[in-house]
């Protein structure tokens, strides 16, 4: 049986970027907001890679470099592990800006539902409110024919109606 010679170069990659990635993940909080992989030429004409960022140490914010060398293979690893970061924090920003809009649209939502002079939480079953807003189990809708209600109050309704079901039954 013939034996394939193995690839040095790519095992030498792999050995590089277990020695470099835990570096990247240590860095994570700050490459999660800033940082960049940067490349440079160095004299003998070569271009190398490294990742750069600011971190906070002491309370003084000092530039950090993790060095990558010459593989344009560890500069796209390392560039998808910022980019993979980054998605991470996008998605924990996210989440937390749903849920204060989430705890806010419920807040105002039960104020809308009570109506002028009715206590919040107290329209339940299919009561009609001042306003024109008319609890169901359908959920809230807005009658044009009772009263006056603004289009912001209107568009809230809707939109509500619209989170509430599900897209086949409409």
């Amino acid at each position: 049986m013939v034996e394939l010679p193995s690839r040095p170069e790519v095992t030498d990659l792999e050995r590089r970027w277990r020695a470099i990635e835990p570096k990247l993940a240590d860095a994570s909080d700050a490459l999660a907001r800033q940082g960049s992989v940067a490349a440079r030429s160095t004299p003998a004409g070569v271009t190398v890679f490294s990742v750069r960022y600011v971190a906070e140490e002491d309370g003084r914010r000092r530039q950090r470099a993790v060095y990558l060398g010459a593989s344009p293979a560890l500069a796209d690893r390392a560039r998808a592990l910022i980019r993979r970061f980054r998605a991470e924090e996008r998605w924990a920003q996210e989440t937390e800006a749903a849920a204060r809009f989430a705890t806010a649209s419920s807040a105002l939502l039960r104020r809308l539902l009570a109506g002028p002079g009715r206590p919040p939480g107290g329209s339940h079953g299919a009561r009609g409110g001042r306003d024109g807003l008319r609890v169901s189990r359908r959920g809230a809708r807005f009658r044009p024919d009772r009263g006056e209600s603004g289009d912001a109050r209107r568009r809230l309704v809707i939109l509500i109606r619209d989170v509430d079901s599900p897209a086949e039954t409409r």
